[in-house]
């Protein structure tokens, strides 16, 4: 639970701090649902936190994968960048 709580503040300080226009930038989060270096429910926290308390619009995936990337979520990333940037 520790790492939880430290997770949340590190991001509502962040984006307490945030310029203005950096809470307008869109972000995808994918993640390993096996991560062992960092939690698949510090993710669910960091997502909420960004959504909620920031008003990001956040686009989060995750993938049967540890701490690492895989073939579908750069594909889900492609798409997401092109539908951002288009």
């Amino acid at each position: 639970m520790l790492s939880h709580h430290h997770s949340a503040n590190a991001w509502q300080e962040f984006w307490e701090n945030a310029h203005d226009s950096n809470r307008e930038t869109p972000v995808f989060w994918g993640h390993g649902s096996h991560d062992g270096t960092v939690t698949y429910p510090v993710q669910a926290v960091g997502v909420a936190l960004l959504q909620r308390h920031a008003g990001v619009a956040v686009t989060h995936r995750s993938y049967p994968m540890q701490h690492s990337s895989c073939n579908e979520e750069i594909g889900d990333l492609r798409r997401w960048l092109e539908a951002v940037l288009a």
